[in-house]
């Protein structure tokens, strides 16, 4: 197939005696794209290295996947990948692209920042970036594709190793809001290194239910089997708010701190999670568990085995406790718990 690529600007300025270029504004049409560019004027004595602001015009990357034949994945809300646009300040340097004041519009999501592309195969990608809101779960494969015909059936999610090891990144990326399944995070702030076969996600640190979250995870493709590590802690969670997002209860209030530090190894994720081990502990503080009464069902039980007069029950029934705790051991994929306690 061919392509049609359209160039127009109002003039350029060669000097011959001093090498250098100037040019008016231009303007590229190509594959549907359109661009504006305003060049400083750059010397050709050496090393071309122009600065220039671009502007790519609103298009939809669909239609750009289509136009190089490459499968355009189905997605829950089939309007994302519709829309991006993207504006930069661009420096051509010897070693990397450097881009400033770098605005992307992705759909719904706004990011700023800067980054670095390599010139050089062995160069490392760079990136500094804020987004304002995403919500992940449009993007994600439609909910009855992902059932498919029962959960027995499903295909297990492949760890996307073929990505991750030629990646060469390094850079950070905060979002003020993102919804990932039934869960919301605020401020979510998160630090990239890849290299080698080897991604680390770390520091990721991010407002979670009234408390906060802060993770570090490994992935390691470099070997025979891929490793996937994980070192969570959850604090001062709102039980009440989390419960109702999750679950969709309305029975416990109190909040919840908890350590998770877990290994698996396989290259979809039901392999990882059936080789898990690790530790994991948690605890519950200052709360409530509506709909039963322990002191209550315990008085009762008293009053029956003596044969007395039961209590008369104070409605409505709940159980307060000041905490609840307990630590475990995962080991395959199943955390064996012996020290459960709670103070009520």
């Amino acid at each position: 197939s061919t392509t049609a690529l359209n160039f127009e600007t109002a003039g350029i300025e060669v000097q011959i005696d001093e090498q250098s270029v100037d040019m008016q504004p231009i303007k590229v049409a190509v594959l549907g794209i359109e661009i504006e560019a305003q060049l400083e004027p750059f010397s050709y004595a050496g090393a071309i290295e122009p600065v220039v602001k671009v502007q790519v015009a609103e298009f939809s990357q669909r239609s750009l996947m289509h136009l190089f034949d490459v499968e355009v994945p189905e997605t829950a809300d089939p309007v994302v990948l519709s829309r991006l646009m993207v504006g930069a300040d661009v420096k051509v340097g010897e070693a990397a692209i450097q881009l400033t004041n770098v605005n992307i519009k992705l759909d719904d999501t706004s990011f700023t920042g800067s980054l670095a592309v390599p010139r050089s195969s062995t160069g490392s990608y760079r990136f500094d970036l804020v987004g304002d809101a995403i919500d992940l779960n449009r993007y994600m494969e439609p909910a009855a594709e992902a059932a498919g015909n029962g959960a027995a059936d499903a295909a297990p999610t492949e760890l996307p190793s073929d990505l991750i090891e030629p990646l060469n990144a390094r850079g950070s990326l905060e979002i003020a809001r993102v919804v990932l399944g039934n869960l919301q995070l605020e401020q979510v702030s998160l630090g990239l290194n890849a290299a080698n076969g080897r991604m680390r996600i770390h520091p990721i640190t991010a407002g979670f239910y009234g408390g906060s979250y802060s993770g570090d995870v490994r992935i390691d493709v470099a070997g025979s089997e891929p490793v996937l590590a994980f070192d969570e802690k959850v604090q001062g969670v709102d039980l009440a708010s989390l419960a109702l997002a999750m679950f969709e209860q309305e029975n416990i209030t109190g909040s919840m701190n908890g350590n998770f530090t877990l290994t698996g190894r396989g290259n979809d994720l039901d392999k990882i999670q059936r080789s898990l081990a690790g530790n994991m502990s948690f605890e519950l503080k200052d709360g409530t568990y509506e709909g039963m009464d322990v002191w209550y069902e315990l008085r009762r039980a008293r009053a029956l085995l003596k044969e007395e007069t039961p209590p008369e029950p104070v409605l409505p029934a709940k159980t307060r406790f000041s905490s609840v705790t307990a630590t475990g051991v995962v080991t395959a994929g199943v955390m064996r718990n012996d020290d459960f306690v709670a103070d009520l």
